[in-house]
Protein backbone atom coordinates (compact mmCIF):
# COMPACT_ATOMS: atom_id res chain seq x y z
CA UNK A 1 0.00 0.00 0.00
CA UNK A 2 1.48 3.22 -1.33
CA UNK A 3 0.90 6.09 1.55
CA UNK A 4 -0.66 9.47 1.06
CA UNK A 5 2.27 11.00 2.83
CA UNK A 6 4.81 9.25 0.14
CA UNK A 7 2.39 10.65 -2.34
CA UNK A 8 2.33 13.76 -1.27
CA UNK A 9 6.02 14.14 -0.93
CA UNK A 10 6.47 12.78 -4.54
CA UNK A 11 4.20 15.94 -5.48
CA UNK A 12 6.43 18.29 -3.39
CA UNK A 13 9.27 17.06 -4.67
CA UNK A 14 8.12 16.70 -7.91
CA UNK A 15 5.85 19.67 -8.27
CA UNK A 16 7.75 21.87 -11.29
CA UNK A 17 8.22 18.43 -13.18
CA UNK A 18 4.76 17.44 -13.16
CA UNK A 19 3.94 20.68 -13.74
CA UNK A 20 5.61 20.34 -17.51
CA UNK A 21 3.29 17.86 -17.97
CA UNK A 22 -0.08 19.80 -17.57
CA UNK A 23 -2.64 19.43 -20.08
CA UNK A 24 -0.23 16.13 -21.91
CA UNK A 25 -1.19 13.07 -22.61
CA UNK A 26 0.68 10.07 -21.25
CA UNK A 27 0.33 6.46 -21.89
CA UNK A 28 2.27 3.64 -19.46
CA UNK A 29 2.83 0.07 -20.75
CA UNK A 30 2.94 -1.93 -17.74
CA UNK A 31 1.57 0.53 -15.37
CA UNK A 32 -0.01 -2.42 -12.67
CA UNK A 33 3.86 -2.74 -12.20
CA UNK A 34 6.06 -1.72 -9.47
CA UNK A 35 7.22 0.84 -11.47
CA UNK A 36 4.30 1.86 -12.75
CA UNK A 37 1.74 1.39 -10.21
CA UNK A 38 4.09 4.57 -8.06
CA UNK A 39 3.98 6.57 -11.67
CA UNK A 40 0.30 6.03 -12.02
CA UNK A 41 -0.79 7.56 -8.77
CA UNK A 42 1.76 10.04 -7.92
CA UNK A 43 0.55 11.13 -11.90
CA UNK A 44 -3.26 10.71 -10.77
CA UNK A 45 -2.76 12.64 -7.32
CA UNK A 46 -1.00 15.62 -9.17
CA UNK A 47 -4.38 15.70 -11.18
CA UNK A 48 -6.52 16.38 -8.40
CA UNK A 49 -4.12 18.40 -6.21
CA UNK A 50 -2.22 20.36 -8.62
CA UNK A 51 -4.71 21.18 -11.52
CA UNK A 52 -2.47 19.20 -14.04
CA UNK A 53 -5.10 17.89 -16.29
CA UNK A 54 -3.09 15.32 -17.31
CA UNK A 55 -4.49 13.22 -19.63
CA UNK A 56 -3.23 9.19 -18.31
CA UNK A 57 -4.00 6.00 -20.15
CA UNK A 58 -2.85 2.90 -17.87
CA UNK A 59 -1.99 0.11 -20.28
CA UNK A 60 -2.01 -3.79 -18.58
CA UNK A 61 -3.59 -6.96 -18.63
CA UNK A 62 -5.42 -6.13 -15.41
CA UNK A 63 -5.20 -2.10 -15.67
CA UNK A 64 -8.66 -1.91 -13.69
CA UNK A 65 -6.76 -3.28 -10.53
CA UNK A 66 -4.02 -0.46 -10.67
CA UNK A 67 -4.75 3.02 -8.36
CA UNK A 68 -6.86 3.52 -5.75
CA UNK A 69 -10.60 3.97 -6.44
CA UNK A 70 -10.26 7.87 -4.97
CA UNK A 71 -7.40 8.67 -7.43
CA UNK A 72 -9.47 7.76 -10.40
CA UNK A 73 -11.60 10.55 -12.30
CA UNK A 74 -12.21 11.70 -15.80
CA UNK A 75 -8.51 12.20 -17.03
CA UNK A 76 -7.87 8.48 -16.43
CA UNK A 77 -8.54 5.65 -18.83
CA UNK A 78 -7.61 1.86 -18.60
CA UNK A 79 -6.82 0.05 -21.70
CA UNK A 80 -6.37 -3.78 -21.30
CA UNK A 81 -3.52 -5.18 -23.76
CA UNK A 82 -2.04 -8.52 -23.90
CA UNK A 83 1.99 -7.96 -25.00
CA UNK A 84 2.21 -11.71 -25.61
CA UNK A 85 -0.29 -11.53 -27.90
CA UNK A 86 -0.48 -8.18 -29.80
CA UNK A 87 -3.40 -7.00 -31.98
CA UNK A 88 -1.68 -3.68 -32.85
CA UNK A 89 -4.33 -1.19 -30.81
CA UNK A 90 -3.19 2.33 -32.24
CA UNK A 91 -3.26 4.58 -29.48
CA UNK A 92 -4.44 8.24 -30.12
CA UNK A 93 -1.83 10.72 -29.91
CA UNK A 94 0.22 10.81 -26.70
CA UNK A 95 2.96 13.49 -26.27
CA UNK A 96 4.54 10.91 -23.18
CA UNK A 97 5.25 7.28 -22.94
CA UNK A 98 6.62 5.26 -20.64
CA UNK A 99 7.36 1.54 -21.11
CA UNK A 100 7.57 -0.15 -18.04
CA UNK A 101 6.22 -3.59 -19.35
CA UNK A 102 8.51 -6.11 -18.39
CA UNK A 103 7.44 -8.83 -16.05
CA UNK A 104 10.29 -9.43 -12.97
CA UNK A 105 8.51 -11.78 -10.81
CA UNK A 106 6.57 -14.89 -10.97
CA UNK A 107 3.28 -13.79 -10.98
CA UNK A 108 3.44 -11.27 -14.26
CA UNK A 109 5.67 -14.17 -15.81
CA UNK A 110 8.83 -13.50 -14.85
CA UNK A 111 10.05 -17.05 -14.97
CA UNK A 112 9.18 -17.67 -18.29
CA UNK A 113 12.62 -16.30 -20.36
CA UNK A 114 10.55 -16.05 -23.63
CA UNK A 115 7.30 -14.27 -22.57
CA UNK A 116 10.06 -11.80 -20.75
CA UNK A 117 11.28 -11.28 -24.12
CA UNK A 118 8.71 -11.37 -26.15
CA UNK A 119 6.92 -8.43 -23.55
CA UNK A 120 9.85 -5.96 -23.68
CA UNK A 121 10.01 -6.17 -27.17
CA UNK A 122 6.45 -6.12 -28.66
CA UNK A 123 6.11 -3.13 -26.22
CA UNK A 124 8.84 -1.15 -27.54
CA UNK A 125 8.11 -2.16 -30.81
CA UNK A 126 4.46 -0.87 -30.33
CA UNK A 127 5.27 2.24 -28.81
CA UNK A 128 7.51 3.16 -31.75
CA UNK A 129 4.73 2.38 -34.32
CA UNK A 130 2.46 4.50 -32.90
CA UNK A 131 4.25 7.49 -32.75
CA UNK A 132 5.42 6.78 -35.83
CA UNK A 133 1.95 6.83 -37.14
CA UNK A 134 1.08 9.63 -35.03
CA UNK A 135 4.01 11.49 -36.75
CA UNK A 136 4.03 13.64 -33.95
CA UNK A 137 7.45 12.46 -32.05
CA UNK A 138 6.98 12.09 -28.56
CA UNK A 139 8.79 11.56 -25.52
CA UNK A 140 9.11 8.13 -24.62
CA UNK A 141 10.82 6.52 -21.69
CA UNK A 142 12.20 2.82 -21.94
CA UNK A 143 13.21 1.58 -17.96
CA UNK A 144 16.04 -0.35 -18.69
CA UNK A 145 18.32 -2.35 -16.51
CA UNK A 146 21.48 -2.48 -14.52
CA UNK A 147 21.07 -5.98 -15.35
CA UNK A 148 22.52 -5.24 -19.07
CA UNK A 149 26.24 -4.99 -17.53
CA UNK A 150 28.48 -7.63 -17.40
CA UNK A 151 29.82 -7.66 -14.42
CA UNK A 152 32.81 -8.17 -12.85
CA UNK A 153 33.14 -9.45 -8.82
CA UNK A 154 35.10 -5.61 -7.63
CA UNK A 155 34.02 -3.98 -4.96
CA UNK A 156 32.93 -0.48 -6.71
CA UNK A 157 30.46 1.95 -8.63
CA UNK A 158 29.36 0.64 -11.58
CA UNK A 159 30.32 3.82 -13.94
CA UNK A 160 28.27 5.62 -16.10
CA UNK A 161 30.86 5.56 -19.20
CA UNK A 162 30.79 1.47 -18.55
CA UNK A 163 30.91 0.24 -21.91
CA UNK A 164 30.97 -3.46 -20.26
CA UNK A 165 27.43 -4.11 -21.75
CA UNK A 166 26.66 -7.70 -22.38
CA UNK A 167 26.86 -8.28 -26.49
CA UNK A 168 23.94 -9.05 -27.90
CA UNK A 169 22.41 -12.25 -28.52
CA UNK A 170 20.26 -15.25 -29.48
CA UNK A 171 18.91 -16.07 -25.95
CA UNK A 172 15.59 -14.78 -24.94
CA UNK A 173 16.07 -14.01 -21.52
CA UNK A 174 15.68 -10.43 -19.58
CA UNK A 175 19.16 -9.25 -20.06
CA UNK A 176 18.74 -9.30 -23.85
CA UNK A 177 15.23 -8.20 -23.91
CA UNK A 178 16.76 -5.21 -22.13
CA UNK A 179 19.60 -4.53 -24.36
CA UNK A 180 17.60 -4.88 -27.60
CA UNK A 181 14.94 -2.51 -26.56
CA UNK A 182 17.41 0.24 -25.48
CA UNK A 183 18.70 -0.35 -29.12
CA UNK A 184 15.38 -0.06 -30.87
CA UNK A 185 14.73 2.89 -28.64
CA UNK A 186 18.35 4.35 -30.16
CA UNK A 187 17.54 3.84 -33.23
CA UNK A 188 13.77 5.38 -33.41
CA UNK A 189 15.26 8.26 -32.11
CA UNK A 190 18.72 8.70 -34.23
CA UNK A 191 15.38 8.16 -37.32
CA UNK A 192 14.09 11.56 -35.67
CA UNK A 193 10.93 9.32 -34.78
CA UNK A 194 10.74 9.59 -31.39
CA UNK A 195 12.81 11.56 -28.06
CA UNK A 196 14.00 8.50 -26.28
CA UNK A 197 15.75 7.62 -23.88
CA UNK A 198 16.79 4.21 -22.04
CA UNK A 199 17.54 5.36 -18.11
CA UNK A 200 19.07 1.82 -16.20
CA UNK A 201 17.19 1.36 -12.89
CA UNK A 202 19.32 -0.85 -10.41
CA UNK A 203 17.47 -2.07 -6.94
CA UNK A 204 14.51 -0.50 -5.11
CA UNK A 205 13.09 -0.62 -2.11
CA UNK A 206 9.44 0.48 0.08
CA UNK A 207 5.74 -0.11 -0.14
CA UNK A 208 4.86 -2.14 -3.69
CA UNK A 209 8.76 -4.35 -3.77
CA UNK A 210 7.41 -8.35 -3.40
CA UNK A 211 8.49 -10.01 -0.32
CA UNK A 212 7.98 -13.55 -1.58
CA UNK A 213 10.21 -13.54 -4.97
CA UNK A 214 13.89 -13.24 -5.73
CA UNK A 215 14.47 -9.67 -3.55
CA UNK A 216 16.54 -10.02 -0.64
CA UNK A 217 15.45 -6.94 0.86
CA UNK A 218 11.69 -8.06 0.64
CA UNK A 219 12.41 -11.30 1.93
CA UNK A 220 14.52 -9.76 4.79
CA UNK A 221 11.21 -7.65 5.69
CA UNK A 222 8.90 -10.76 5.24
CA UNK A 223 10.79 -12.30 7.80
CA UNK A 224 11.16 -9.19 10.32
CA UNK A 225 7.48 -9.16 10.04
CA UNK A 226 6.67 -12.39 10.62
CA UNK A 227 9.18 -12.48 13.44
CA UNK A 228 10.88 -15.34 12.44
CA UNK A 229 15.37 -15.63 11.37
CA UNK A 230 16.19 -13.58 8.36
CA UNK A 231 18.11 -15.55 6.16
CA UNK A 232 20.93 -14.40 3.76
CA UNK A 233 20.73 -16.83 1.20
CA UNK A 234 24.09 -15.78 -0.77
CA UNK A 235 27.72 -14.11 0.64
CA UNK A 236 27.19 -12.10 3.54
CA UNK A 237 30.03 -9.63 1.27
CA UNK A 238 27.72 -9.43 -1.73
CA UNK A 239 26.49 -5.57 -2.05
CA UNK A 240 23.81 -3.97 -2.97
CA UNK A 241 22.02 -0.22 -2.91
CA UNK A 242 18.78 0.94 -2.50
CA UNK A 243 16.66 3.94 -4.02
CA UNK A 244 13.09 4.46 -2.31
CA UNK A 245 10.02 5.22 -4.70
CA UNK A 246 9.55 8.88 -3.73
CA UNK A 247 12.85 9.43 -5.49
CA UNK A 248 12.13 6.57 -7.93
CA UNK A 249 9.29 8.83 -9.74
CA UNK A 250 10.99 12.09 -9.41
CA UNK A 251 14.09 10.65 -11.27
CA UNK A 252 12.41 9.26 -13.81
CA UNK A 253 9.99 12.45 -14.37
CA UNK A 254 13.43 13.80 -15.43
CA UNK A 255 14.84 11.83 -17.14
CA UNK A 256 11.47 11.96 -19.66
CA UNK A 257 11.38 15.51 -19.56
CA UNK A 258 15.24 15.33 -20.42
CA UNK A 259 15.41 12.70 -22.66
CA UNK A 260 19.20 11.55 -23.57
CA UNK A 261 20.86 8.88 -25.30
CA UNK A 262 24.06 8.91 -22.75
CA UNK A 263 23.88 6.16 -20.20
CA UNK A 264 21.49 7.25 -16.78
CA UNK A 265 21.63 5.23 -13.94
CA UNK A 266 18.73 5.45 -11.93
CA UNK A 267 19.75 3.97 -8.18
CA UNK A 268 21.55 4.28 -5.48
CA UNK A 269 25.29 5.13 -4.75
CA UNK A 270 25.09 3.53 -0.90
CA UNK A 271 26.59 0.95 -0.83
CA UNK A 272 25.64 -1.68 1.79
CA UNK A 273 26.76 -5.30 2.49
CA UNK A 274 24.12 -8.36 2.57
CA UNK A 275 25.57 -8.65 6.09
CA UNK A 276 24.92 -4.94 7.34
CA UNK A 277 21.39 -4.94 5.12
CA UNK A 278 19.76 -8.13 7.49
CA UNK A 279 21.65 -6.04 10.64
CA UNK A 280 19.89 -2.90 9.84
CA UNK A 281 16.32 -4.85 8.87
CA UNK A 282 16.66 -7.22 12.19
CA UNK A 283 17.38 -4.01 14.06
CA UNK A 284 18.50 -6.82 16.77
CA UNK A 285 15.00 -8.20 17.30
CA UNK A 286 15.52 -11.22 15.32
CA UNK A 287 18.27 -13.45 14.55
CA UNK A 288 19.96 -14.02 11.55
CA UNK A 289 20.85 -17.21 9.56
CA UNK A 290 23.63 -17.41 6.88
CA UNK A 291 22.84 -20.19 4.35
CA UNK A 292 25.72 -20.05 1.93
CA UNK A 293 28.65 -18.27 3.24
CA UNK A 294 31.17 -19.06 0.56
CA UNK A 295 29.24 -18.58 -2.65
CA UNK A 296 30.57 -16.32 -4.78
CA UNK A 297 30.39 -12.42 -4.41
CA UNK A 298 28.50 -10.41 -6.17
CA UNK A 299 28.01 -6.24 -6.53
CA UNK A 300 25.61 -4.36 -8.29
CA UNK A 301 25.89 -0.43 -7.00
CA UNK A 302 25.49 2.07 -9.72
CA UNK A 303 27.56 5.63 -10.00
CA UNK A 304 25.02 8.37 -10.60
CA UNK A 305 26.76 11.18 -10.59
CA UNK A 306 26.75 12.53 -14.45
CA UNK A 307 23.13 11.17 -13.78
CA UNK A 308 21.99 13.38 -11.16
CA UNK A 309 24.21 16.30 -12.71
CA UNK A 310 22.26 16.07 -15.73
CA UNK A 311 19.14 15.94 -14.25
CA UNK A 312 19.08 17.69 -11.00
CA UNK A 313 18.10 15.04 -8.94
CA UNK A 314 19.28 13.63 -5.46
CA UNK A 315 18.49 10.76 -3.49
CA UNK A 316 16.36 12.15 -0.32
CA UNK A 317 14.90 9.06 1.24
CA UNK A 318 17.54 7.53 3.36
CA UNK A 319 17.97 3.32 3.35
CA UNK A 320 17.29 3.99 7.44
CA UNK A 321 14.64 6.60 6.89
CA UNK A 322 12.64 4.03 4.16
CA UNK A 323 12.77 1.13 5.83
CA UNK A 324 10.65 2.64 8.79
CA UNK A 325 8.06 3.57 6.09
CA UNK A 326 7.99 0.67 4.34
CA UNK A 327 7.79 -1.38 7.96
CA UNK A 328 4.43 1.40 8.52
CA UNK A 329 2.98 0.48 4.83
CA UNK A 330 3.47 -3.43 5.84
CA UNK A 331 1.66 -2.78 9.48
CA UNK A 332 -1.83 -0.69 7.25
CA UNK A 333 -1.86 -4.13 5.00
CA UNK A 334 -0.84 -6.99 7.45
Amino acid sequence: MISKDDLTECLSVSQNRLLELSDSHVLILGASGFVGGWLSSVLALANQELGTNIRIVLASRNPKNILNPEYVDKNISFLPIDLLNLKSPRFETFDFGFHLATPSVPKTGGLDAEAVYTTTINATQLIIENAVMNRNRPAILHASSGGVYELDQKKQLIAEDNRNVAAISLEHNYKNAKIQAEKLILESTSRGEIKGTSPRLFAFFGPGVSLNDHFAIGNFMRDKQARQNIEVKGNPKTTRSYLYPTDLVNWILAAILNPSIEATHVGSEEMISMKDLAEVVSDGKVEINYSNPDSPESHYVPSTANTRNRLGVSQRVSLEDGLVRWQESLKLTS
